[in-house]
């Protein structure tokens, strides 16, 4: 057939050129209005989720309302060219009861909490999910080999500012999957009474490609008989013969293991075609901390938990083509035991541990080996025996995370790097960046939905300060406790069980008195319980409203509108208890401002007399019918600061405040930290 020339005025049939071009641009400008029109942004409220999910298409953001939704799945959705984005309206104040995506591809979770399911979130045989600042938590599955986050069959999976702790054999795992990426993730495991295999916090099980960034793992204890291994993080082969399932192309990049029973790193050796362990490929560990404190067995007992000398590894090195470099190893049983001989083992610190290394032909270089029970390594001509130099009284145990400036480990390394981990940064795609890693990120989700802070010591963290860690401070510096929302009502008695999930403040002066303050609330009172530890007790005031602040006594600031100013003003209130269990409470310096408050004062001693002592309890509990302020929401804020008022009966009380610590006036907000209302670590 003669091809034919289409240059004329007319077609074929007599159509018009300029007709067939004027349809043409029509059809295409439909075209592109349709494909903008079909990307839609919902607004769903609880009761409608499922609903919105059948109806949504590529591209469309199901905007979640503040408030609690049942369980969902979506299946068998494929959502081409633009991804399915479901997010919390309000950060964190989206609540479901648990979700799974089964052969799901390109979808996207925002801002999301998740609790109170079997497994809280799967994905299974699913491609290209992102989930970022997502919470799991408040499980209850202790009898079968369940898990609270689990990643399976699938690839291309990221998980970014995400964080899950209760109850399950794994905290977060990646099973049989590939291409998997979890940048600053928080696993802390709780418990699991059943099934016998390992527990941990993360789990890498059969999976490859996995990379891990800035991510933190801790918390697994013995809790039950015969169970093998309690990891920060456990890696192993699937049980299925296949290459798939073979663990290799692993990066461990700036994460944090610690306080975990048999150690930071574990590895498993599963698949029968192979020997134990082989195979494991391409496996690198950077700027990692690795210190664990493991509940050691009373000498004799081994009822629990075996006696292993397995207890408190740092990493379990499987095959000569993994990496250890530059990172740090405190305080652990044995910081490395190698099966296989090889492997880079460069600029790391072994300090305060039992024993450094179980081999002494590891050919390490540029380590730095300090007050180590046995270094257990033959030391290289590169390698150092100096104290780093961390300062443990200024920053706690956060000084294992960066290397001192005047530390003799300072550029002491290869190529004149640091010797040691450098955990203050953040990592991004295998790229160290220039942006600061504390406080962090999700403190504030963290604080709300689990009780407790990743940053700050006195509520759980690392941290005391961060002042000097930074040239500059991160802008997002505060001092912050969580109340946890209290699911049972406390007797005020001075017993203090129902606060065992509620993180503690804790405050120390000269003297060596020390207290432990945790809060808590339901819908009706605010609660607080203090533990002091106090060789003399003295209180002489024993009027309502007297000057507590000259005897041994708990002293309570809160700023209900965190409207700060440099004095206090009809929306801050002052309490104070002692230990003659004298009240004061205060509305804006308003002395004649009473209100009926609960409490019970315990002494372990005398007060007022040359006897020693060994402390008191106070527990208090303030109906929020009788504040102005009512009662708080989950998530709200208030200005608050705490003091420990200690006399020693000389005429001088040493007052020791929470968060206004550099010497301001008590009475000043401007100088307070805050309080943030959350909800119950379990339900």
């Amino acid at each position: 057939m003669k091809r034919q020339n289409l240059t004329q005025d007319t077609l074929p049939g007599g159509i018009a050129a300029g007709a067939i071009k004027l349809v043409c641009l029509c059809f295409l400008v439909t075209v592109l209005l349709t494909q903008v029109v079909s990307a839609a942004t919902v607004q769903v409220s609880p009761g409608g989720l499922s609903a919105a999910i059948n109806d949504a298409g590529p591209g469309d953001t199901l905007v979640l309302e503040s408030g609690e939704y049942e369980y969902f799945e979506i299946r068998d959705r494929v959502f081409n060219g633009s991804p399915l984005t479901i997010r919390a309206k309000k950060d964190g104040q989206a609540v479901v009861l648990g979700f799974g995506f089964v052969s799901c591809d390109n979808i996207v979770v925002e801002g999301l909490v998740v609790k109170k399911r079997a497994a809280v979130i799967g994905t299974y045989y699913c491609s290209n999910i992102t989930f970022r600042r997502v919470t799991a938590y408040g499980t209850q599955m202790q009898d079968d080999n369940q898990h609270i986050w689990q990643i399976t069959a699938s690839d291309n999976v990221l998980m970014e500012d995400c964080a899950a702790t209760g109850y399950g054999r794994y905290v977060i795992l990646f099973y049989g999957s590939e291409n998997i990426t979890a940048r600053r993730c928080y696993a802390k495991w709780i418990g699991h009474s059943v099934h016998q295999g390992p527990r941990c916090a993360f789990s890498i099980y059969g999976s490859r490609g996995v990379t891990m960034e800035n991510c933190i793992g801790h918390n697994a204890q013995p809790v039950t008989e015969g169970v093998v291994a309690y990891y920060g993080l456990f890696v192993t082969y699937g049980a299925h013969n296949a290459d798939r399932f073979v663990p290799r192309d692993i990066n461990i990049r700036g994460c944090l293991f610690f306080d975990n029973f048999h150690g930071g790193v574990g590895k498993g050796g599963l698949l029968a075609s192979r020997a134990p362990y082989q195979g494991y490929e391409n496996v690198t560990y950077k700027d990692s901390v690795f210190f664990d404190h493991p509940l050691l067995p009373t000498p004799g007992s081994c009822d629990l938990y075996p006696c292993w000398s397995s207890k408190g590894r740092g990493v379990v090195v499987a095959s000569d083509e993994e990496s250890i470099l530059n990172c740090t190893f405190a305080g652990n049983n044995l910081a490395i035991k190698s099966i296989y001989e090889g492997g880079r083992i460069e600029n790391n610190i072994f300090m305060d541990n039992e024993q450094g290394m179980d081999d002494s032909n590891a050919g390490q270089a540029y380590c730095n080996f300090w007050n180590n029970g046995i270094d257990g390594a033959t030391l290289d001509t590169t390698d150092m025996q100096k104290d780093p130099g961390f300062n443990y009284d200024k920053y706690g145990m956060g000084a294992n995370f960066f290397i001192p400036s005047d530390s003799p480990l300072k550029g002491a390394g290869e190529n004149g790097s640091d010797i040691g981990a450098n955990v203050i940064y953040q990592y991004e795609d295998g790229e160290l960046t220039d942006e600061p890693l504390w406080p962090w990120p999700m403190e504030d989700r963290i604080a709300n939905d689990f009780g407790q802070s990743v940053t700050w010591e006195q509520n759980g963290g690392f941290w005391k300060t961060l002042d000097g860690v930074y040239a500059e401070a991160p802008s997002n510096i505060s001092d912050t406790y969580s109340v946890a929302k209290s699911p049972i009502t406390p007797v005020i008695d001075g017993n203090f069980d129902e606060y065992a999930l509620a993180p503690a403040i804790v405050l120390t002066n000269a003297n060596g008195t020390k207290g432990y303050y945790k809060l808590m609330w339901d819908d009706n009172y605010l609660y607080i319980a203090a533990d002091v530890s106090d060789s003399y007790l003295h209180a002489l005031q024993t009027s309502k409203d007297g000057a507590l602040w000259n005897d041994d006594s708990i002293e309570l600031f809160f700023d209900t509108q965190n409207d700060l100013g440099d004095s206090m003003n009809l929306n801050d209130y002052k309490f104070m208890v002692s230990i003659l269990n004298t009240q004061l409470d205060i509305n804006a310096i308003n002395l004649s401002w009473d209100i009926p408050i609960e409490s019970c004062a315990l002494l372990s001693g005398t007060a007022n007399d040359s006897s020693s002592d060994n402390g008191y309890s106070v527990e208090i509990a303030i109906a929020w019918a009788q504040w102005g302020a009512g009662s708080p929401n989950i998530g709200d804020i208030w200005g608050f600061d705490l003091s420990m008022n200690d006399s020693d009966g000389s005429g001088e009380t040493v007052q020791t405040q929470w968060s206004n610590a550099d010497g301001g006036t008590a009475n000043n907000p401007d100088g307070w930290g805050k309080i943030q209302f959350g909800s119950a670590v379990t339900e």
